[in-house]
């Protein structure tokens, strides 16, 4: 049977070329992949009021909105809740508070548009196709808001500003 030694200086040759290959990589991943939740964006809880519709209404409705943006993939996905409203229609709107504003998306209640076959149910869940860089900018920075509007005040009965947190 054969028997091989390895000198030391062999054995030395060997391993330091694979030790100074190792100590050339380090764990800093300031270079890599960001972490994944750093591009979501949690949108405020909101309540959705007559009293923030412009003009302001009577209505006793209410609603809930909770929402989170996707920086990477540019969606904002949502929930949202409403009592005392039959809706007709559901939109996100641009507009600061106070001020009425241009329709920017619109929301179904299902695969299809509202109609009395489809009506809008609570609770309601969805997403919205991905964002422009400007739409982006106006809905971080607070300039939208959903409106729910209804047969009796067809120009809006309920309003939240949607909010990052």
């Amino acid at each position: 049977m054969k028997t091989y030694r390895i000198s030391i200086k062999t054995l030395f040759a060997l391993v330091l070329p694979l030790l100074f290959a190792m100590g050339g990589c380090n764990d800093d991943d300031d270079g890599g992949n960001p972490n994944p939740m750093d591009e979501i964006i949690q949108l405020q809880e909101v309540t959705l009021t007559g009293a923030q519709e412009v003009p302001a209404n009577t209505s006793e409705a209410t609603g809930t909105f909770r929402g989170t943006y996707n920086k990477t993939t540019r969606i904002m996905t949502y929930n949202i809740t409403f009592q005392g409203i039959t809706p007709t229609a559901m939109h996100f709107h641009r507009g600061a508070v106070g001020s009425p504003g241009p329709i920017v998306i619109p929301i179904n209640p299902g695969a299809d548009p509202y109609s009395s076959a489809n009506p809008f149910r609570s609770p309601l869940s969805g997403a919205s196709p991905a964002l422009t860089a400007d739409q982006e900018t106006e809905l971080l920075s607070g300039g939208w808001f959903l409106n729910i509007h209804s047969s009796d005040f067809p120009d809006g009965e309920i309003r939240a500003q949607v909010l990052p947190q």
